[in-house]
């Protein structure tokens, strides 16, 4: 499986989004493959609102009614029917025929409504069918659940974005000292 999750022990502002979108991107327009770059949040947030997705009104003419995304996925997934063959028609093209991006939830409720740790093995297992490479942000604060536990398992190399500020590189890894952290993302 090849799974490269980004996260970061910091809410807001600490960069893991900047630095899944800025790799994927490189990694796109370097190498011959198909990526594709995710985040488990909600819609239109994180990675998302760095890339031009192109949004059409209601009175558009060239409104085509599509839809994507984890909520679309995670309805296949519910009914059996997302596979290789279909996971990339829910994804929106970054850079052609290199990177897709697998858009956020819808923007309800609080947390993520459809998300939970057996939805993303299934779509990360289903994903590593198809694309050769999975980028995924997996956000950022200490709100690090099942959802992030799960894709961080699933990951073959797990980024951990950090700022540089002192005081909050002193308290991250006072925290890792204190729980001993190891390379299985107990966080």
């Amino acid at each position: 499986m090849s799974i490269i999750l980004f996260w970061s022990p910091m809410k807001g502002a600490s960069g893991s989004s900047s630095l899944a979108a800025s790799v994927a991107v490189t990694i796109g327009n370097l190498y011959r493959g198909r990526l594709l770059l995710t985040h488990l949040g909600h819609r239109h947030t994180g990675i998302e609102t760095g890339f031009p997705i192109q949004e059409h009104r209601m009175d558009d003419p060239s409104l085509q009614l599509q839809e994507g995304g984890w909520d679309a996925v995670a309805r296949l997934v519910l009914r059996g029917t997302l596979s290789r063959d279909n996971i990339s028609n829910y994804t929106t093209p970054v850079l052609e025929q290199t990177l897709d991006m697998l858009e956020g939830t819808s923007g309800f409720g609080v947390a993520p409504p459809l998300l939970s740790s057996g939805l993303v093995r299934a779509v990360m297992d289903t994903a590593d069918q198809y694309y050769d490479l999975t980028l995924v942000d997996a956000g950022s604060g200490a709100g690090w659940g099942s959802v992030q536990h799960e894709a961080c398992t699933r990951a073959k190399l797990a980024v951990l974005s950090l700022t540089q500020n002192i005081r909050e590189l002193d308290a991250f890894l006072n925290l890792c000292l204190r729980y001993r952290l190891t390379r299985h993302c107990r966080f």
